[in-house]
Formats: structure tokens, sequence, C-alpha cells
């Protein structure tokens, strides 16, 4: 495919004369066996995932389960540390389910370079997890979620916040569009 030179409204690639938007397929999987697990220390969560082509990151996006009135902040951050790409608070969340928050500023990616999108819960918040969720690659062309293994652990976690380059192969529903 090719791709747009300009900051799109999502992650696209060109099929043809159709342009479609990408988003990670963490959000597609069923959502079954998620646990929500009270964050009793602040933590930050998230996922590895890369690009077959180079495109733009516009929003981010988490699975929110009931009862969590923490403040939330998602970050993207290229996998070999430093500052954030991107920060976002999000804001007008709902009770539980997917919350998702557009960037400020679309986020450039490189295609097949690894990226880490993370959420950021406090001590009040909780987080989703699924155990074993990223033994396997998730794909959903042309974005995947790494398998754990593939580029160190995947469901990559940072007691405390920041980068989080602490890992397993647990699912934390953590998304890009």
């Amino acid at each position: 495919g090719v791709l747009s030179t300009q900051p799109p409204l999502a992650v696209v690639y060109l099929e043809g004369n159709f342009a479609r938007p990408a988003s990670l397929p963490i959000k597609e999987v069923e959502q079954k066996d998620v646990t929500f697990i009270p964050a009793l220390l602040p933590i930050e969560v998230g996922t590895k995932f890369r690009s077959d082509i180079g495109g733009y990151i516009t929003s981010l996006r988490y699975y929110k389960g009931a009862g969590d009135t923490d403040t939330h902040v998602g970050h993207l951050w290229a996998s070999t540390g430093g500052s954030p790409l991107a920060t976002v608070t999000f804001t007008n969340e709902t009770a539980s389910g997917w919350q998702e928050m557009a960037l400020s500023t679309p986020v450039q990616i490189t295609a097949n370079t690894t990226y880490i999108v993370s959420i950021y819960s406090s001590p009040l918040g909780n987080f989703a997890y699924t155990p074993g969720g990223l033994i396997s690659a998730v794909n959903n062309p042309p974005l995947r979620a790494l398998a754990a293994g593939e580029d160190g652990p995947n469901g990559v976690y940072a007691y405390g916040g920041g980068f989080p380059s602490n890992g397993s192969n647990a699912n934390y529903w953590v998304d890009v569009v």
C-alpha cells in the first residue's frame, strides 16, 4: 500500500482508492478473562507494537473497569526509552469500557520500529490484566501487538510510573489509533 504523507485522522494506509483507519488489534480481541487489578501503587502498564508501514498515531485508548475513578494519563514511547513521544490526559471518560483520547498533535511512526503505548494508574485506580494475553502476536495490518519475546517482553510495566521496561506476556489492554 501507499501511505499518505499528510497527518491523517488515524494511522491510515491506502488499498486501491480507499483509505481506512487502523488500530492495534487489542480492542478487537475477545475480552474474556480480563481481570481488573487495584493499582495499590502508582504503575504504568502498556503494549509494544509495530507498524508494517510508516504513518501517524492520533489517539490512545485503554480498557477501563467499573468503579475506576482515577485520572488516567496515556503515553506513547520509543521502545528505547527516554521522554514520551506523546502524553495525553483522558477526560470525559465513561464509567467502564474502552476510553479513547486524541493526541494534540499526531505522532509520526516509522515502519518496522517498536513503540510502546501505556497508561498510568495511581493507587486510586485499577488496570485491566489478562495473564498470557500476549504470548502470541495479535495482528490488525498494518499494526501488530508483538508476541512476548519478539522484542523483549510484551505486556510492559513500571511501578511508580515512567518508561515501562519490565514485562511478561500479559495483556494490559492499552491500544493506539
